[in-house]
């Protein structure tokens, strides 16, 4: 059996939890029998080896700016490019890692056209949550259920429309703000943002309703793809695993004595949640406890570097 993996993107470029867990996942059903091949959206089609996997990067449209391909069916030229790298492949099965404009609906029919089984695995919440945090307002938990108006007013918010203007763009009737279609950027991109929200939800619910079966790492998940209409059979909880400990280690070893030490090991990202831990620190000056974090600044976050270089202090 070949096995094709579609993650967001991959190595050697910066990669991200979801990249590794394709590695490691790559990794363990070779060893089970299973040949495994890597495709991710990239600049230009190319093809490499990396630790021994075959790698197939697959060209996109440079600097996407059609806001009904990004937020609806995705990008016209990721589909040619994939298609192009499934009839060279030829998998017996296609597994995407993520739901992007690259890795889209458009992939799943291109998958579909040539009979193949896709399984879609959902990493993160900007799946179904366009903030990307599944808070609403950046600090209330939410269910995650799709709701135009509600996350309408909310991703409004994340980009700086606070109330009563986020509340009032997203009460907008469609026929009052289709005269902003076309154009983009600021003022008109937020006049048109509950038909683009619309879009990406009608989207969503097709794109998991086409794929044979969801892989979800955790218990929210299955309950959030439950609340938005997912039959209970087509999604799978497959936890997060650890590989196995070296035969000289044992999995009961002694908790170490306080001060009890902490450490942060990822991307720099305001949806790692760093800064919550940072805060929850500083109410906390007494206890013994020492946080180290270690960290990757990808561009665009160099300001929520320093910002939690400044709540540390």
């Amino acid at each position: 059996m070949k096995i094709l993996h579609v993650p967001f993107g991959y190595y050697p470029d910066a990669v991200g939890g979801t990249e590794v867990y394709v590695a490691a996942l790559a990794r363990e059903l070779t060893a089970l029998g299973t040949v495994n091949v890597i495709a991710a959206p990239g600049p230009e089609s190319t093809h490499y080896q990396h630790a021994d996997l075959d790698v197939y990067r697959y060209a996109i449209t440079p600097n996407l700016t059609d806001l009904d391909a990004l937020y609806g069916t995705g990008d016209p030229v990721a589909e040619a490019s994939f298609a192009a790298v499934l009839d060279h492949v030829q998998p017996n099965v296609v597994h995407l890692h993520a739901l992007t404009s690259a890795i889209s609906l458009r992939t799943v029919r291109a998958c579909q056209q040539r009979r193949l089984p896709v399984v879609f695995t959902y990493h993160t919440p900007t799946v179904t949550c366009m903030r990307g945090t599944l808070l609403r307002w950046g600090t209330d938990l939410c269910a995650g259920e799709m709701d135009t108006r509600l996350c309408t007013q909310c991703l409004l918010h994340k980009h700086g429309l606070k109330p009563p203007f986020n509340t009032l763009i997203a009460a907008l009737p469609p026929a009052l703000t289709d005269w902003a279609r076309g154009r983009q950027g600021g003022v008109w991109t937020a006049l048109q943002m509950r038909r683009l929200v619309d879009i990406r939800h009608t989207t969503t619910h097709e794109f998991l309703q086409s794929v044979d079966q969801i892989v979800v790492l955790c218990r929210w998940t299955q309950a959030l793809l439950h609340a938005n209409g997912l039959p209970a059979d087509k999604v799978y909880v497959a936890p997060h695993g650890l590989a196995a400990l070296p035969q000289d280690i044992s999995p009961a070893a002694e908790v170490p004595a306080r001060p009890l030490k902490l450490a942060y090991l990822g991307r720099l990202d305001p949806v790692k949640g760093v800064d919550v831990v940072v805060r929850a620190m500083r109410d906390l000056l007494t206890a013994p406890i020492q946080l180290d974090i270690y960290g990757v600044t990808q561009p665009g976050n160099e300001t929520y570097r320093e910002q939690l270089r400044a709540g540390r202090e």
